[in-house]
């Protein structure tokens, strides 16, 4: 508070979120704004009993009250030309997890797009995605359409990992901060199967090629070795230090052209391969069939 020369200036209280716009309402003493929270609150002039009087705006700007002073004017989070909010990413109408989950998607996908870039920083990060959660519409948070539905590549979960671990560094304990949080840490959790464990080759019986698939709980060195019914060693595949994740579809899967070590066509018959990693070995049964 101040006199209006801006002599005797005093902290009344202390508030947690930035306000945005202020307003007095000399008939009634009391002194209104908006903050950052998407909520307009209120106290006494003496800085006194601050109450909420509206919660879960989306992106409330400037009071206005008759007879007021009003703050100088601020960025809102609507455009001038179509009013259509910044954090409205997929440009439905309203501001939910349709919008929050289009950001996680682009962010994975490392997408430099600017409509992505809802603070302005010129990113598209964690930071943005938490931007959106923070003014979400009132009651139309939904559903986390992700959970069970997106699929994410090994490279796409260490790109939300760097993101997670961002977030931790700025500090920020806001509820959408930890709701985005949890949010990430279930999705990559999906995204690394619970144990490791190797799968039924495809096709099987093959001429003359196949694809070996398995998934890793966690990161290890990983090789296969191919074996005849005598049990020797055919073919190794030293497929190196791999990050946990699902190695099943043909990208990814370990190949063996059917070939030994000297390059030769095996000929039919019976196999067995082994995966071995760091913690365990698993042995299945495969055949050729010309």
């Amino acid at each position: 508070a101040a006199n209006l020369n801006g002599s005797g200036a005093k902290e009344l209280n202390d508030i947690r979120a930035v306000p945005v716009g202020i307003g007095v309402d000399t008939a009634r003493s009391q002194l209104y704004w908006t903050n950052s929270r998407g909520r307009v609150q209120s106290a006494d002039l003496d800085g006194g009993g601050i109450r909420n009087v509206v919660d879960g705006l989306g992106s409330p700007g400037d009071m206005v009250i008759s007879n007021s002073l009003k703050a100088p004017k601020t960025s809102t989070a609507k455009t001038s030309t179509t009013g259509k909010s910044k954090y409205d990413v997929n440009g439905d109408g309203s501001v939910d997890s349709k919008d929050s989950d289009a950001l996680i998607v682009a962010v994975a996908a490392d997408v430099t797009d600017a409509k992505y870039d809802v603070n302005g920083d010129g990113k598209v990060d964690i930071k943005d995605i938490v931007d959106v959660r923070a003014n979400y519409d009132k009651g139309a948070a939904g559903a986390p359409a992700l959970i069970g539905n997106v699929k994410l590549s090994m490279v796409q979960v260490d790109r939300l990992q760097e993101q997670i671990d961002l977030l931790i560094a700025t500090g920020d304990r806001s509820p959408a901060a930890l709701k985005t949080l949890i949010y990430l840490q279930q999705l990559i959790a999906m995204a690394r199967p619970e144990k490791t464990q190797l799968l039924a080759n495809y096709p099987n019986p093959f001429n003359p090629e196949t694809w070996i698939p398995y998934e890793l709980a966690t990161d290890t060195d990983v090789r296969i070795t191919i074996y005849n019914t005598q049990g020797v060693v055919i073919r190794t595949l030293e497929l190196g230090h791999q990050s946990a994740g699902y190695y099943t579809d043909r990208d990814r899967a370990a190949y063996w052209d059917g070939r030994n070590a000297l390059g030769e066509q095996v000929a039919s018959g019976i196999y067995f391969y082994q995966l071995e990693t760091d913690a365990m070995s698993s042995l299945r049964k495969m055949v050729i069939l010309k």
